[in-house]
């Protein structure tokens, strides 16, 4: 059953508690009763949980009145942005309907995002082209064109660089997989939900197959089989996506990041951090301001 648990890290107001609600329901609602497209929609619907899970978390941390441009005018941007994406959207577009400058806005962006105008503008494209690529009747010309790429070899290019793997590569082998492997991917899912929910407790391979009644042999081959990498490095990678965080939108020091984390150690989330993000927590957070 899909558990959606916020108390760990982040306490929800009434109307913020209603929004999770409402899409845990939902999820709940399409594991129960499978119809066409149910996988997908729970996994839309677990990123959904994700992303506004860090966004409460670190509007928490930041001041109430954040400076410059509201930080809910900011989310609402961010979303357009990556929304928007089989239609002309700029940068200038976006500062000059805010009468502001373009480089005042892309500093906002990234302070709130940790990102670009420009690199949010193309995550949103890969976003929507995974979503895309589920229709096997879609051309990859048909895709590069609907979310204005300006050719096919860009299209790959970006997709590339994001996914790690070419458009048919994902098709192939992330979507259209054999079908005694799909209970693999629900509980992978399940799997990835807890380790999000759970990052800042001690957790072991060990935790996993006790809370989802499996063998632990059995979780360590569902993680190297769905997610090409093993329990440890899905958690690691997890715990410094959350660091990152932190790290962009708060002043929290950097010892008590590493503690709400779930390193066991200072030094360890300083080796963690740099092995993933070739820079120390330090430097990383200068060089975001």
């Amino acid at each position: 059953m899909l558990v959606y648990d916020t108390s760990p890290l982040v306490q929800l107001g009434a109307a913020e508690q209603t929004v999770v609600e409402g899409l845990v329901q939902t999820a709940v609602q399409e594991q129960q009763r499978p119809r066409f497209g149910s996988q997908n929609m729970v996994s839309y619907l677990t990123m959904q949980l994700h992303i506004l899970h860090c966004r409460y978390a670190l509007e928490r941390l930041k001041d109430p009145e954040p400076s410059g441009m509201e930080g809910l005018e900011i989310w609402r941007l961010i979303q357009q942005i990556i929304l928007t994406t089989a239609k002309p959207f700029t940068l200038q577009t976006a500062a000059r309907e805010r009468g502001v400058s373009e480089g005042y806005l892309n500093k906002q962006i990234k302070l709130v995002s940790g990102y670009t105008f420009f690199q949010l503008q193309k995550f949103g494209k890969i976003l929507n082209a995974c979503a895309l690529l589920h229709f096997p009747e879609l051309s990859m010309e048909y895709i590069s064109g609907l979310l204005s790429f300006s050719n096919l070899q860009d299209f790959y290019r970006v997709f590339r660089r994001y996914m790690h793997k070419s458009p048919q590569e994902y098709r192939e082998q992330d979507i259209f997989r054999p079908v005694e492997r799909a209970p693999d991917c629900g509980s992978a899912l399940l799997f990835l939900q807890y380790l999000h929910l759970n990052f800042s407790r001690k957790i072991t391979s060990a935790t996993l197959a006790q809370e989802f009644h499996m063998k632990e042999y059995t979780v360590c081959r569902i993680f190297e089989q769905v997610y090409q990498m093993t329990f440890a490095e899905m958690l690691e990678q997890i715990r410094v996506q959350y660091a990152c965080a932190y790290l962009t939108g708060s002043d929290v020091k950097i010892t008590e990041i590493s503690e709400r984390c779930g390193f066991e150690s200072l030094s360890t989330f300083h080796r963690v951090f740099r092995k993933h993000c070739f820079v120390s927590p330090g430097a990383y957070r200068k060089n975001q301001i």
